[in-house]
């Protein structure tokens, strides 16, 4: 249903950027997530530290092979994170990197503006740089 109010009111030639919708699970025919690169899997062959900003607090964890994200790695060392969807949907996780680089597996939910401004979704984040800062307090 989504897909086709889209559709109609482009038909009307409503701008697309003033069209809004939040999404469940990913659409029909959707990518699926992208595999870790080459360099996320390098970074964190031996261990990457990600500092946390989550309410005033900053906490500091490392990223194992092992860990499929960000929110992963996390809640293996008993840090709790926000999120809810794990998918990349509900933009619960959303924070922004202030040092380092991450790619994420896949985004249903950042607007373009979000992502340039230098916002990521943990629970699709994988650190490309030995050390990531992440601040979930940026708005």
């Amino acid at each position: 249903m989504i897909g086709q109010a889209k559709t109609a009111l482009g038909d009307l030639k409503v701008a697309p950027e003033k069209v809004r919708a939040e999404m469940f699970v990913p659409a029909e025919g959707a990518p699926p997530p992208r595999e870790a690169s080459a360099r996320a899997r390098e970074t964190v062959k031996h261990g990457a530290t990600i500092e946390t900003v989550l309410d005033g607090t900053r906490r500091s964890i490392e990223m194992l092979e092992g860990d499929e994200n960000v929110v992963a790695a996390a809640a293996r060392q008993g840090l709790e994170l926000p999120y809810s969807c794990k998918g990349g949907m509900c933009c619960t996780c959303r924070c922004k990197v202030v040092e380092g680089e991450a790619e994420m597996a896949t985004n249903y939910s950042l607007e373009p503006w979000e992502q340039e401004a230098g916002f990521i979704l943990a629970c699709q984040a994988r650190p490309l740089t030995e050390k990531l800062v992440l601040d979930f307090d940026e708005v």
